[in-house]
């Protein structure tokens, strides 16, 4: 017996409800999904890829954008996620995470992100796999694409 059926058992015994909303499940864990910092270090490496000439100051607005636009669609919500105060402390563990594997490095008077040729063949590799890895790094591809094609304003 598991703990959360263990729990279930103790709360019928003690007459408690326990009511769970389906729709409710769902949104809850993309959006704890999108606070993960291991995605958001993905999300990070496909974004400064695309895009070569991102400073550390303007990639946080990008993550938001195209995570946002990889789990919703375009739908305004990215405008809150743009400036989330929990996603520019977990881009900086991912900035961090990154550039202590090697994979990106910032650079110049300007801190330019720049991917390392580690992380292009990390990418390129990753581009390649036919599990829901690969989809989640062409996803944020297509994403990337997607917003600097229709752009995004900071309010």
């Amino acid at each position: 017996m598991t703990d959360f059926d263990e729990f279930m058992e103790k709360a019928k015994s003690y007459s408690l409800n326990v009511k769970v909303d389906e729709t409710s499940v769902e949104s809850l864990m993309v959006s704890d999904i999108l606070f993960h910092t291991p995605i958001i270090s993905l999300a990070l490496l496909v974004i400064a890829h695309a895009r070569k000439e991102l400073t550390v100051a303007e990639m946080p607005n990008w993550i938001g954008a195209v995570l946002s636009n990889s789990f919703w669609g375009t739908k305004t919500t990215n405008r809150k996620l743009e400036w989330s105060i929990v996603l520019r402390n977990r881009y900086a563990d991912a900035l961090i995470f990154l550039e202590a594997n090697r994979l990106v490095s910032v650079k110049g008077r300007h801190r330019t992100i720049t991917v390392s040729d580690e992380g292009k063949k990390f990418l390129q590799k990753s581009q390649r796999r036919t599990d829901t890895f690969g989809q989640l790094i062409r996803g944020f591809k297509v994403s990337t694409s997607e917003v600097a094609a229709k752009g995004f304003t900071l309010l």
